[in-house]
């Protein structure tokens, strides 16, 4: 079965069927799909019985976005859009670019980040937690010495530096090195001066001290 596309200028092949057409929002159309669409991808019954073009659902939504009360709230309409049909999101973005680019980008997206918990409602992607190599960066030698990979712990765990859990938790973990906690070591000026101050010979003595 194909599905046209006005993107690619003609029709892409598709092997799902069902519901799972629609979870997908680089192939849902909403109530974009055509008579012959609807019956080969088997989405008869999922969706209301009018066809309507790209066009008609771009100034439908556009109607909904402008009742929102505030930039946010306007956000998160735009973000479930992109989740559940991506081509109409990228088609209200390009026909109200100027105005909309605030909302979708700065200022509007730092108070969503800053508000994550709370308004986060999916995404696609690879989600990579900092907390396992976060461990890496442990003051402590033992913890320092451990989870090496950055995304996965594959080799870690092959090699045996695999650390699941600080001792101090995640909470109580301090980065960093002992031996460089002063407030004149966290002076970005020095920090910018270490690589050529010529200075390893504490650290390397830090970790003698803690291997013995």
């Amino acid at each position: 079965m194909a599905i046209d596309n006005e993107k690619f200028g003609g029709a892409i092949g598709v092997r799902v069927r069902g519901a799972d057409v629609l979870r997908d929002p680089l192939l849902n159309k909403g109530t974009g799909f055509s008579a012959a669409e609807r019956q080969g991808l088997r989405i008869e019954g999922l969706l209301p019985f009018k066809s309507v073009s790209q066009e008609q659902q771009a100034a439908r939504i556009y109607e909904q976005l402008q009742a929102q009360p505030d930039p946010l709230q306007k956000y998160l309409l735009l973000s479930a859009l992109q989740n559940r049909n991506a081509h109409l999101f990228y088609r209200l973005l390009g026909d109200h670019l100027e105005e909309l680019m605030p909302i979708v980008y700065t200022p509007t997206v730092g108070t969503a980040t800053q508000r994550f918990s709370r308004v986060f409602q999916g995404g696609g992607g690879v989600w990579i937690t900092p907390d396992m190599h976060r461990i890496h960066h442990s003051q402590e030698l033992e913890e320092e010495q451990s989870n090496f990979g950055e995304v996965f712990p594959w080799w870690d765990r092959l090699f045996g530096t695999y650390c699941a859990e600080p001792a101090a938790g995640q909470e109580g973990l301090i980065t960093g090195l002992k031996g460089l906690r002063s407030a004149r070591s966290l002076n970005v000026g020095f920090m910018l001066t270490q690589p050529f101050a010529g200075q390893a010979a504490p650290l390397t003595d830090y970790h003698r001290d803690q291997s013995l």
